[in-house]
């Protein structure tokens, strides 16, 4: 005797209006409404061995076995975008701002200290850009700027308090 599948069958206590789920070993509490799609989706089996009550008995009446009306939906994929975005442009622009900020700190401290942090932040973002070699040189010379910065702020400060 072998085993029927789990599946939607007929009621097996002759309601003719569900549809019960046979777990493959015994009746579950499970019904369904038999509406006219699933009636169209109901085969017959003539396999003298399947007998979804469990009796031990053969049946030798046609079964009908429920059937799934579609597969599953296919989907198309699509190639996976990087999430992370090219900052050369960033890379570009701390340079020049960077290589600016230069001279401001000769007349502009203060300019001079933005031009700068912000060469240094630029450089920093963009290091894992395509440009990585502009990156590095915004980062060397935002930091260069720094110090020029830094120097010129404490000579402008011994200059303002008379000890030169």
């Amino acid at each position: 005797m072998s085993e029927t599948q789990a599946g939607w069958y007929p009621d097996p206590d002759g309601d003719t209006t569900k549809i019960r789920y046979w777990d493959g070993q015994n009746w579950t509490s499970d019904y369904k409404d038999r509406t006219d799609d699933t009636a169209a989706n109901v085969v017959t089996t003539t396999d003298p061995q399947v007998n979804p009550i469990g009796t031990g008995s053969t049946n030798t009446q046609p079964s009908p076995v429920y059937q799934p009306v579609s597969q599953a939906p296919t989907y198309q994929t699509y190639p996976v975008t990087p999430t992370t975005k090219d900052r050369s442009g960033l890379a570009i622009a701390g340079l020049i701002i960077g290589i600016v900020g230069l001279p401001l700190n000769i007349f502009l401290a203060i300019l001079g200290w933005i031009c700068a942090i912000i060469g240094i932040s630029f450089g920093v973002m963009s290091l894992k850009s395509s440009k990585k070699g502009i990156a590095i040189a915004s980062l060397i010379i935002g930091i260069v700027g720094l110090v020029l910065a830094l120097i010129n702020s404490i000579l402008g400060a011994m200059l303002m308090s008379g000890l030169f």
